[in-house]
């Protein structure tokens, strides 16, 4: 039996600033990526699209990939030679994601979207899929104060992963490494 995939239409960055993943500060346009320096906190959302008419449930987790280089799996705490990691946000739960952000995919309608997840740390996160429905799901993510583990001018992307499905990626959130974008972030407290 055919499983679902998935394509990672839009993304979105946010600020850690509210314990509804809904309501966080967007910092950006949608599928535009920001600058960020060590120690900056923030939210990651994905736009996701079932695509093959199956539904399921799929174990999903994020991957980041330094300038274009080999994907990894982000540690769950800021640990040597790793650029970014998850972070315990401002949510300390996981909690549905159940206001749609993002545009709807092509072909579809606002009726099409489910809810997603805000995932609160790096464990492997069940999230069910329905057959030809969307949905969004967020990660609180923080970059190393370590200087050594990224320079200026590098950059990290990520893609939405799931040993279970089938996952095309149209679209890979991107951080630029410098002194910090437009806005000042901040270590929520944790």
């Amino acid at each position: 039996m055919a499983s679902p995939a998935l394509t990672q239409l839009h993304y979105r960055f946010y600020e850690d600033d509210s314990s509804d993943p809904d309501t966080c500060t967007p910092i950006d346009s949608e599928d535009t990526a920001i600058t960020a320096g060590g120690g900056d906190v923030v939210m990651v959302r994905f736009l996701m699209d079932e695509t093959a008419s199956k539904s399921g449930t799929e174990n999903v987790y994020l991957q980041y990939s330094l300038n274009g280089g080999s994907w990894s799996t982000l540690p769950t705490a800021e640990a040597s030679g790793f650029p970014v990691y998850y972070y315990d946000g401002t949510p300390t739960a996981d909690v549905a994601c159940d206001t749609q952000l993002l545009t709807t995919p092509a072909g579809k309608s606002v009726s099409d979207f489910e809810s997603g997840t805000y995932w609160e740390d790096g464990t492997l996160n069940a999230q069910a899929v329905s057959k030809d429905m969307f949905h969004e799901s967020q990660w609180c993510v923080a970059f190393s104060t370590d200087t050594a583990d990224w320079d200026t001018g590098d950059y990290v992307e990520f893609r939405y992963e799931s040993a279970d499905f089938t996952i095309t990626t149209d679209v890979l959130p991107r951080v630029n490494f410098g002194a910090g974008g437009a806005t000042t972030y901040t270590r929520s407290a944790s």
